[in-house]
């Protein structure tokens, strides 16, 4: 279905920093990116939701297709622009290393009702359709190469 518009003139005419910083991600412009890197930083509704991630694994996830979900909104940061150069997202990226079964997956807050078999109990567990999201943080942030990351996605591949 073709648009009776152009997208790309009205994202460019758009305020948001963190439309400006994706439409200029690849340019190499360093004090334009840098300068819209610290506007996103600055916005309120960004900080808000960087203090709500950094509090990951908290609030238990109770189903997979809540997009209010700590995970989901980590996922948002870094599509708007966050990276591992963002001392949050270290923070973050830490707390989902440090939380890995055995097996490799990566493991975030879970509460299984005992309707579903699970103990009705939040507890650090891991279900398929959540524990790739985790993975995808992992490695948008650059840990692809981490021996962690590398048994998980071997895992995931099983």
């Amino acid at each position: 279905m073709k648009l009776n518009y152009d997208c790309s003139t009205f994202l460019k005419n758009c305020d948001s920093a963190w439309i400006q910083y994706s439409l200029n991600e690849k340019s190499d412009k360093a004090n334009l990116k840098e300068d819209l890197k610290k506007a996103i930083l600055s916005d309120e509704k960004i900080i808000s939701l960087i203090e709500e991630c950094k509090n990951w694994p908290d609030s238990p996830l109770l189903r997979h297709n809540d997009a209010k979900h700590i995970i989901h909104k980590i996922c948002l940061l870094l599509d708007l622009g966050l990276d591992i150069n963002d001392i949050q997202m270290k923070e973050i990226a830490k707390k989902i290393l440090a939380n890995q079964s055995d097996e490799g997956q990566f493991l975030t807050l879970l509460t299984i009702a005992k309707s579903f078999g699970g103990s009705g109990e939040a507890s650090m567990q891991w279900i398929l359709c959540d524990y790739p999201i985790l993975l995808y943080i992992l490695i948008k942030l650059g840990f692809k190469g981490n021996t962690k990351v590398k048994e998980s996605i071997i895992f995931l591949k099983q």
